[in-house]
């Protein structure tokens, strides 16, 4: 049977991931090919890149032709409790908005994401509670078939259980924890099925903005009859023309959303533009959605977002959390929907007239320093050994190592050399703030206290791995021999063989040509690196945005060895030179939670 004619187009024009990757890709100990070793890890410029049920008619506003309204009516929300209260409290986003129109709409990212732990109940209330109209949520299906809210395939990241959400039953996901990692306040939320997601905007007036990670076209159709919501206040999200098809066809009436990006040849003499849009009107689509940096840096926007607004499209983007990037997004760009990790300041910024008050900048992802196993010392996601990787954890002379210069029992972690397939998952959580109008994390810091056992003497040791793949060599190496720091050829200091000592790194790809790493040894800097790529390069970590993790210790030409680690800290901004004097050499107390 042939496609209609405008799934044909649309496959004919091509579509590009709005998270590459995603559908596909499980990250190290499953990837299929590794790229081959240079001569000397790290040599190459090129590398990893990061780049309750409730029965009601259609809410007030929104209407079968997908036009939300653009408010900040807070009329129908109700009063919140518990983890709530603590985060109005907590966070910098600052009260409702007023009820005048507001324009361009508000998307809350995952819910008010960047305050409650996203794809969560809480997350979602919170921004609806202050007067955000629509929400973009995550949908993945379980093993019994039902819709839930979790953006990443595994639950490891945010909750203290392992492997793929899929496999598990809604009951089972929800009984998991996904809010501990956010911080005390949010512990006892749970991985929420869809429906009960729409329940909870439809109590508050709002919409969901739904993008499928996998197929789930049938289980989103069952959750919106099982909540007792119009399918008509159901936004969908399309990257791809097969699922934008099988959509069509169960939802006809939802409103839809393209993010599959600019046909490759948009502009071209025999491209047949007028085809294209209607091809997407057939399918009820009502918006298309960009990134910012294609927004801000791709030269086919500005004509392509004009003859989409010809045909009566508006123009999203995602994911701004920068005060001046919301204001030009809304402003000087006109843009018709934005999205947002920060939904609360958004909405008083471009709708209450306030400054939103002061958003993050960044901050500390993480402690981990092995007590409980490889669980954070408080917020923060788990650690995970991938592959099959052995890890050791006890005191240090029971595993055969000297104490730490302070002495005192303290418990360390301590690995074999990892193969190509191995390696510690670390997720750093972090949320871009658009440094240079990046959608990684381009300015970072890791601190680790290590030990080089004494058959690591010779070997390489690679400390941070950006890409989730394990595909090409790692960011940051200890040399054989003398254990200095570095990459591309520029490594500094000494790390003596069977000795403790407190390594700190910091990462800036936003100066120069290319990006500085900077290199400590207990808290004396010893000097600086030259990095290539810049913005959004191999030396940029993932936001959560996409692949929120990174590996410590792996490389896929086997460049490895047996490696101690007594406490691990990752922050995503930059420590200064007097803040990491501060924290000293290693000690058997770790590095403070701070």
């Amino acid at each position: 049977m042939s496609p209609p004619l405008w799934l044909a187009f649309l496959i004919g024009c091509g579509s590009t991931d709005k998270q590459a990757g995603e559908l596909g890709d499980t990250g190290v100990g499953s990837a299929s090919t590794v790229s081959p070793p240079s001569a000397t890890p790290g040599t190459s410029p090129t590398g990893s890149t990061s780049t309750g049920t409730t029965t009601t008619s259609t809410p007030t506003g929104s209407t079968p032709t997908g036009t939300l309204d653009h408010t900040g009516d807070t009329s129908s929300a109700r009063d919140t409790a518990g983890p709530l209260d603590t985060a109005r409290a907590d966070t910098a986003d600052t009260g409702p908005p007023p009820p005048p129109p507001c324009h361009p709409l508000v998307i809350a990212h995952r819910g008010a994401s960047g305050t409650a732990p996203e794809d969560t109940l809480a997350a979602l209330e919170l921004a609806f509670a202050f007067g955000t109209r629509l929400a973009e949520v995550d949908v993945r299906v379980s093993s019994d078939g039902r819709a839930y809210l979790l953006h990443d395939p595994d639950v490891d990241r945010t909750t203290r259980a392992l492997g793929p959400g899929s496999d598990l039953t809604l009951l089972e996901l929800r009984m998991l924890d996904a809010g501990r990692w956010k911080g005390e306040a949010w512990v006892g939320q749970t991985i929420p099925s869809l429906a009960d997601a729409l329940r909870l905007a439809d109590r508050f007036g709002a919409s969901l903005y739904i993008d499928p990670k996998t197929p789930a076209a049938e289980a989103v159709a069952a959750a919106i009859d099982e909540a007792g919501v119009s399918p008509e206040t159901v936004w969908l999200s399309f990257g791809d023309p097969f699922q934008l098809e099988e959509y069509a066809a169960l939802l006809p009436t939802s409103p839809g959303v393209w993010w599959g990006g600019i046909p490759e040849d948009w502009g071209e003499p025999d491209f047949d533009a007028e085809a294209w849009f209607e091809s997407l009107s057939l399918a009820n689509v009502v918006a298309v959605e960009f990134d910012w940096p294609t927004v801000l840096g791709d030269e086919r926007f500005a004509s392509y977002s004009e003859a989409a607004r010809d045909v009566g499209l508006e123009i999203w983007t995602y994911t701004v959390n920068n005060r001046d990037d919301m204001v030009r997004a809304a402003g000087e760009l006109g843009l018709d929907g934005i999205e947002t990790d920060y939904p609360i300041a958004m909405q008083d910024i471009l709708c209450g007239g306030g400054d939103g008050g002061p958003l993050p900048e960044g901050g500390l992802r993480g402690t981990w320093s092995f007590t409980d196993g490889l669980l954070p010392e408080g917020d923060g996601s788990q650690l995970v050994a991938v592959g099959g990787l052995a890890t050791e954890l006890g005191e240090p002379s029971t595993l055969g190592l000297p104490e730490l210069p302070d002495g005192g029992a303290t418990q360390v972690l301590r690995l074999p050399a990892p193969t190509a397939e191995q390696a510690i998952r670390l997720f750093p959580n972090a949320i871009h703030f658009d440094i240079g109008n990046g959608l990684g994390i381009n300015q970072w810091s890791l601190l680790v206290d290590i030990l080089r056992p004494p058959e690591s003497a010779d070997g390489w040791i690679p400390l941070l791995q950006t890409n989730h793949l394990n595909e090409n060599d790692a960011e940051v190496y200890l040399r054989p021999g003398d254990g200095a720091i570095g990459i591309l050829e520029q490594y500094h200091g000494e790390l003596p063989v069977n000795e403790w000592h407190r390594v700190a790194i910091t990462v800036d790809t936003t100066t120069g040509p290319g990006g500085t790493m900077s290199v400590f040894i207990d808290g004396a800097a010893v000097g600086e690196i030259a990095l290539t790529g810049g913005i959004d390069s191999r030396f940029s970590l993932n936001s959560t945005w996409a692949w929120s993790e990174a590996l410590l210790f792996a490389d896929p030409g086997g460049f490895t060895s047996a490696v101690a680690v007594s406490s691990l800290q990752l922050h995503d901004r930059l420590l200064s030179p007097e803040e990491i004097a501060e924290l000293g050499a290693a000690s058997a107390s770790g590095l403070p939670e701070r």
